[in-house]
Order: C-alpha cells, then sequence, then structure tokens
C-alpha cells in the first residue's frame, strides 16, 4: 500500500512539475474616473491625460457626465 501511495505522489509531482518558462507581466488595464471641480460638480468634455514612467501618454474627454475611461 505504501510503494502505492509513492507511486501516486510521483506521478501527481511529475504532471504538475516542470519548468514553463518565465510569465510574462501582462501589458493593458484600464482607469475610470469623473472630473470634479472645487464644488464637487462633475466636468463634462474634461481634457485627461494619463501618463507613465517612460511610456507613451494617452489622453480623452470625459463624458457629459464627467466619467472617463
Amino acid at each position: 500500500m505504501r510503494r502505492a501511495l509513492e507511486a501516486a505522489a510521483v506521478i501527481m509531482l511529475a504532471a504538475c512539475g516542470g519548468d514553463s518558462g518565465p510569465v510574462e507581466p501582462a501589458n493593458n488595464g484600464s482607469i475610470r474616473g469623473i472630473v470634479t471641480d472645487n464644488a464637487g460638480a462633475t466636468v463634462a468634455n474634461a481634457a485627461v491625460e494619463l501618463t507613465g514612467n517612460g511610456q507613451a501618454a494617452r489622453t480623452t474627454n470625459s463624458g457629459a457626465e464627467g466619467v472617463y475611461t
């Protein structure tokens, strides 16, 4: 019985193991927000710019209710 358990463990480890190579990070994502003024009112058609480390800037405008994605 013990040998059968050892053999099963070896088979399970062999099936799960192995080097699948390096995993690369995903290069996508999203940001959502609402543009508001100092009084807390939403701002329609506001220019929104996202900048990052060594990345090209992304620009969009907020919608009618101040929402951008």
